[in-house]
């Protein structure tokens, strides 16, 4: 029973599925411990007849009682797997947030069909990247506020819907390369495979900030007021620029990318000035080394998801002036 502890401990603070793992695990082993006391002699003189038999060492024979405590334990309750998820429903009550991230637009039926069509069921996944890339920097923001470990897992979450959609939309999209394209349907196809690849970068450097802040957390490395409000600049520019990127690639808005370039303009302005505000707060002592590291990474983090939204505009830019010559 004592080695459930270091599950017990883990889910504290965590999401309700870590909470109930841990439950479930704690009623695993009390369930098995309390049917081998009442079991205790036949178990004795089992363990005692094989180590005679198979002429086991002490080690040997502890790593064999140990063993046939856990098979012989899940025997017995894997028929009752339904009693113990009511059980642990029960304990830990509530509802958790799960991420579906299966594909809900990629015909396979259509690909032989309509390369047009293909397209734009490929373009619908592309923006649920996208929109997953929104939640998870705000997710990413909220916990580097308030280090709410429910924000974590949202989102790893989020970011395995996202690896995994690029997978199968990248995929996809090389089946539709296949057909013969049109030459608006080339260029919309360039312009989501790009989309797809920056996505899942923005994807990246959500999870590089959330690793950033884990080590903040457990260094127990403090911010200034001063750079925590930065820090909330430089996210709100940054999700801005992101909000607006999907936009332009959902309406083909010239106008939406313009907007991104402006911005991403000012986020690298931001981003210079606050490093060399860093600077003079290291230089008068406000502020340790260590958080000085953190907090320019950070930054350099969230510039580097305003470039990748550049990218996904750039060539919304290029596509449609080409259409437009």
């Amino acid at each position: 029973i004592g080695t459930t502890i270091t599950a017990v401990l883990a889910a504290l603070g965590a999401s309700i599925a870590a909470r109930r793992t841990a439950a479930a695990h704690v009623i695993f082993n009390i369930i098995g411990t309390v049917l081998f006391l009442i079991a205790l002699p036949i178990f004795s003189s089992f363990i005692t007849w094989i180590t005679g038999t198979l002429d086991l060492g002490p080690k040997m024979q502890i790593a064999f009682a140990h063993g046939t405590f856990n098979v012989v334990n899940t025997l017995i309750q894997c028929w009752f797997i339904a009693q113990i998820a009511w059980l642990v429903q029960k304990i830990v009550p509530g509802t958790d947030t799960t991420i579906d991230s299966k594909p809900r637009h990629l015909d396979q039926n259509i690909l032989n069909q309509s390369s047009a069509l293909a397209l734009n069921h490929a373009k619908l996944e592309v923006l649920r990247m996208g929109e997953f890339s929104k939640d998870a920097l705000a997710k990413a923001h909220r916990y580097t506020q308030s280090h709410d470990k429910k924000d974590v897992s949202e989102s790893e979450q989020i970011e395995y819907a996202i690896n995994h959609l690029n997978t199968e939309v990248t995929n996809y999209l090389v089946k539709v390369a296949a057909h013969d394209l049109s030459e608006r349907e080339s260029n919309d196809h360039s312009l989501l495979m790009h989309a797809v690849n920056d996505f899942e970068r923005i994807g990246d450097h959500v999870e590089n900030i959330v690793e950033l802040v884990d080590f903040q957390i457990v260094n127990r490395i403090q911010f200034t007021s001063a750079a925590k409000q930065e820090l909330d600049d430089m996210y709100a520019l940054t999700q801005e620029i992101v909000d607006c990127a999907v936009r332009a690639v959902e309406e083909d808005d010239v106008t939406r990318a313009r907007k991104v370039l402006e911005l991403e303009g000012k986020l690298d302005a931001l981003e210079r000035s606050f490093r060399k505000h860093h600077v003079l707060r290291v230089n008068a002592g406000e502020c340790t080394g260590q958080a000085g590291m953190i907090f320019v990474d950070l930054l350099s983090n969230l510039e580097r998801i305003g470039d990748h939204a550049v990218n996904i505009t750039d060539l919304v830019l290029e596509q449609r002036t080409a259409l437009t010559n």
